[in-house]
């Protein structure tokens, strides 16, 4: 999946060939963004307690009574 950044009315919007991703953003932020999708597209997981099976998340939400 190419992710490509491209410069509209001075600010920029971050795409793939299915999504646009951001618009509007700072260059800065939109090749943040295009490493991201990078590494998700190439199998990398975040490693925060909150992305393991979405555990962390189902204990919060039945604490709060979400």
């Amino acid at each position: 999946m190419p992710v490509k950044i491209k410069k509209v009315k001075g600010k920029y919007q971050v795409s793939t060939p299915s999504k646009v991703h951001a618009k509007g953003t700072t260059l800065e932020k939109a090749e943040a963004q295009k490493r991201l999708l990078n590494a998700l597209e190439h199998g990398w997981k975040p490693t925060h307690h909150s992305a393991n099976d979405g555990d962390f998340l189902v204990k919060r939400k039945k604490q709060f009574g979400v």
